[in-house]
């Protein structure tokens, strides 16, 4: 939806919409691991000689998956892809010119 706004919007810029079709590319990526992320839940694993804190499948998660578990350095990894995102939107945002009704 915001896609097809955007390609509205921006028709006959051809640099905004390449730009454009570079970023909505990496925001439905991201998309999908904020998806994947959010259905996970918060665990430690107390076996070794250390706590580790991770996201892993919940037991109750009965979807036909087979998710993975990220570790704490991989999670603050998705959080900069995404604060990185969010300022490369930023950076777009400002070189559109407004559209006056």
């Amino acid at each position: 939806m915001i896609d097809g706004a955007v390609q509205i919007a921006l028709a006959g810029k051809e640099r905004h919409l390449e730009e454009w079709a570079k970023l909505i590319k990496r925001i439905k990526k991201r998309a999908s691991k904020r998806n994947e992320l959010a259905h996970l839940t918060a665990m430690a694993n107390t076996s070794g000689k250390e706590i580790r804190l991770m996201l892993a499948p919940s037991v109750f998660d009965t979807r036909d998956n087979e998710g993975r578990e990220y570790d704490v350095k991989e999670i603050r990894e998705f959080g900069e892809s995404f604060r990185k995102l969010a300022a490369d939107l930023d950076e777009f945002w400002v070189t559109i010119p407004p559209v006056l009704p």
